[in-house]
């Protein structure tokens, strides 16, 4: 069973059970947050690192891109996979400059999320299991 951490966070419910779902599925330690708010008070209170950061970029409140500005102070070096249905890809790419950032448009397929998740983490597949 893999020890990395997984924080999820999407405004959307459905979606975070969803990927919740997938990726413990895969054996990871997964934590979920519906607003960038709720994600960085979680983040201020792990002990343990994060390993990788999933979140929504357009929410109410703190944005996702914010958010990730803010969890990588904490947890320098942490990877992050945006995701979005509802920004311009274009104008997202120019912002998302560092290579551990990746983007994955909304919606996508299971088998998607875990090509990302795996390829940011660099391991074998997952299984998918919703």
């Amino acid at each position: 069973m893999s020890s990395l951490s997984i924080l999820v966070v999407d405004d959307e419910r459905p979606i975070l059970t969803l990927i919740s779902r997938i990726l413990e599925g895969g054996g990871h330690r997964v934590r979920t947050a519906g607003s960038g708010e709720d994600a960085l008070d979680l983040c201020n209170g792990l002990k343990a690192p994060l390993d990788l950061l999933i979140t929504d970029i357009v929410m109410p409140g703190m944005d996702g891109l914010l958010l990730a500005e803010n969890v990588e102070r904490i947890f320098p070096g942490v990877r992050v996979l945006f995701m979005s249905g509802k920004c311009d890809v274009a104008a997202l790419r120019k912002h998302i400059t560092d290579t551990r950032h990746r983007f994955l448009p909304k919606p996508f397929r299971v088998h998607e999320l875990i090509g990302e998740v795996r390829g940011m983490l660099g391991e074998s597949p997952l299984r998918a299991s919703a």
